[in-house]
């Protein structure tokens, strides 16, 4: 019994200090994807743009947004100075970092309350491994304190 309670002792110490890992590393990526998505808004909508621009004055725009705007007045929305009309280009960077974020398939709402919650899966699944592999003969042991820690799905 002595060794299995050492074994059991040791895949705790060895989870919660992944899961302090893991979930310090979730926070600092969610505060780095909300960041993100705060800048790349639509001053206007203040949404992420669909279809992002860069107008005269410099800031990228959703394009339905900014060309309503630009219906109603020739100023920026930001600086309020006069704005060129149908100079409006695509920016095919902040295009390119929405897709990333839309791609990754990670949702971060600025009400999302549970910030440890965003879903980490693949480091969770390394680490379920690495647990594993560092306590030799006690797969069973340690993955039943797995699986009451994540829950059965981390367990694929």
């Amino acid at each position: 019994m002595g060794d299995a309670s050492a074994i059991i002792n040791n895949a705790s110490v060895v989870i919660h200090t992944i899961v302090v890992s893991l979930k310090a590393e979730n926070a600092r990526l969610l505060s780095t994807l909300r960041a993100v998505q705060e800048a790349c808004k639509c001053p206007i909508t203040h949404a992420l743009p669909e279809k992002p621009v860069v107008a005269s004055d410099g800031f990228c725009y959703d394009e339905g947004a900014i060309e309503q705007w630009l219906q109603h007045s020739q100023t920026s929305p930001m600086t309020r100075s006069k704005l060129e009309t149908g100079h409006l280009l695509p920016n095919r960077s902040v295009q390119r970092i929405l897709e990333i974020v839309r791609e990754s398939g990670v949702e971060c709402s600025d009400g999302e309350e549970n910030e440890g919650d965003l879903q980490i899966q693949g480091p969770i699944n390394s680490a379920r491994s690495q647990v594993l592999f560092q306590c030799p003969g006690a797969f069973s042991v340690a993955s039943h304190l797995w699986n009451s820690i994540f829950g059965e799905n981390a367990n694929t």
